[in-house]
């Protein structure tokens, strides 16, 4: 049983023993697929980070990631419980660069990150909200959205810099997680990202 058929069946009961509407029991089971989507996901993502030696610098790009995506939206698998797997994959990959990539880069951490913020600025500028096909953003929404997604990736490329000179690789993780994201928005991110849910659909059904 995957994540969305979990909540529909607890909205169900919801509904049975609290008498509710229709309109109702749509509201908790989103509810529920995000909330159940979010522990499944953070939960593996966190052990992933974990056994791979780079659990901080998971939880910094996984999270610089997440935080953004509220406001540009992109690509995503099929399921939330294909999307939590792939997010435990990818977050831990990006850890690992940014744990041992800042030590090997050194004084050109600063225009790394640097060069991510303006492409990022640039992919937000063209492509930021990319709403999903089932769930259309309402027209008032979309330049608020906009606005709000170059907002947070300038403030997460200063931050990216200013971490960088403490912490590198703290910085380097915020700047690939926030890289990561864009990508997710354009052409080739949807295509990669449909690419990978297709592969997981053959072994995982939550």
């Amino acid at each position: 049983m995957n994540v969305d058929d979990t909540a529909k069946r607890i909205s169900y009961s919801f509904q049975k023993n609290l008498r509710l509407d229709e309109p109702s029991r749509q509201v908790i089971q989103y509810s529920l697929t995000m909330a159940l989507a979010a522990a499944l996901s953070a939960g593996l993502t966190a052990i992933t980070g974990w056994l791979v030696g780079a659990f901080w610098p998971t939880i910094v790009a996984a999270s610089s990631s997440a935080w953004l995506r509220n406001f540009s939206g992109g690509a995503h698998c099929s399921s939330a419980g294909r999307c939590a797997v792939a997010g435990a994959v990818s977050a831990p990959l990006l850890g690992l660069t940014a744990l041992y990539g800042a030590k090997i880069m050194g004084n050109w951490n600063y225009a790394l990150i640097a060069l991510i913020t303006i492409i990022s600025l640039y992919i937000m500028f063209k492509y930021a909200p990319d709403e999903a096909p089932e769930k259309p953003i309402p027209a008032r929404r979309k330049p608020v959205l906009h606005k709000r997604s170059m907002l947070w990736v300038m403030a997460l490329g200063a931050s990216s810099l200013l971490m960088t000179a403490h912490m590198p690789w703290l910085g380097v993780s915020i700047a690939l997680g926030m890289l990561w994201q864009c990508f997710t928005l354009l052409p080739a991110g949807h295509g990669f990202v449909s690419s990978v849910d297709n592969l997981l659909s053959r072994w995982i059904n939550i």
